[in-house]
């Protein structure tokens, strides 16, 4: 079985959850984890830290111990190390790499008496065209978030306050990683098991909004997706405690006060070329 998908387990959906940082990911992850037909983990990255999305080195990577290694460490937090083995041993492949880590994750969904899972890692939104190849029949939702709270939220995590060269630099490369992260979304628009959701619409209506993607997604709405705190406890690790404040809906007001006028409207200025119309 190693390297390969078990044709044998009966996994009706796959459901990446991908987009940029801070976009609202946890907390749209949370909900559907409170769905009772859906299986969900703490945060794999089993993809963005395994495989290089781009570059010679995405074709010519060495798949083995130090790769497994990472892997293995995730299994051991959530008691399944056992599924290592689904892992190729070494290989040059990194389809072959690929569809075994996919291969763990329907295990991890199978061991839960799960049929639909549910994978966030925002990241992954690089690896959407392998994750395509090895399984054509995979899902995905992209997060959209309004470029002013994402930029804020970013700088925010990065700490970097120490001196004006260093907040303009952190404030650029928040503002590169929006953008970046938001087109490549955007280059997905129209393309089959490709699915929206803007934080703004699962703040101000989350009923209907998860609603309207069920149905998109072709699932059942189940009204215990608004009672999301318990399912979302259970997806994060002690030391990620800080992510409960992703779960949080409101949108706050962050950017006003961690950024001065002219800082805001140097962010304002430097995110003005992304539509985010087209994702309504």
């Amino acid at each position: 079985m190693a390297g390969k998908i078990n044709p044998s387990l009966k996994i009706k959906k796959r459901i990446f959850l991908v987009g940029c940082p801070r976009s609202g990911t946890t907390l749209l992850q949370s909900m559907f984890a409170a769905h009772p037909e859906v299986c969900s983990f703490p945060e794999t990255h089993f993809f963005s830290k395994t495989i290089k999305a781009k570059g010679y080195k995405s074709h010519l990577a060495w798949y083995g111990h130090r790769k497994r290694r990472r892997i293995r460490d995730f299994l051991n937090r959530i008691d399944a190390e056992r599924l290592i083995s689904i892992l190729p041993f070494f290989t040059f492949s990194k389809h072959k790499w690929a569809r075994g880590l996919l291969g763990a994750l329907d295990e991890m969904a199978a061991s839960k008496g799960g049929a639909i899972w549910m994978e966030k890692t925002p990241m992954h939104l690089y690896h959407i065209g392998l994750i395509s190849m090895i399984a054509p029949d995979t899902q995905f939702i992209h997060m959209i978030r309004k470029g002013e709270d994402v930029v804020a939220s970013l700088y925010d995590a990065t700490n970097q306050h120490s001196d004006e060269w260093k907040e303009a630099k952190s404030i650029d490369r928040c503002i590169k990683r929006w953008k970046k992260d938001t087109r490549i979304s955007q280059g997905y628009i129209g393309a089959k098991n490709h699915f929206y959701v803007r934080f703004e619409d699962l703040k101000a209506s989350p009923e209907l909004t998860l609603k309207k993607l069920c149905d998109s997604i072709g699932l059942d709405y189940k009204v215990e997706m608004l009672e999301y705190q318990k399912a979302a406890q259970e997806l994060i690790f002690k030391e990620e405690q800080w992510k409960m404040g992703n779960t949080l809906s409101t949108a706050g007001d962050k950017f006003q006060k961690i950024f001065s006028q002219k800082e805001q409207l140097y962010i304002r200025e430097g995110i003005a070329d992304i539509n985010l119309a087209v994702f309504d």
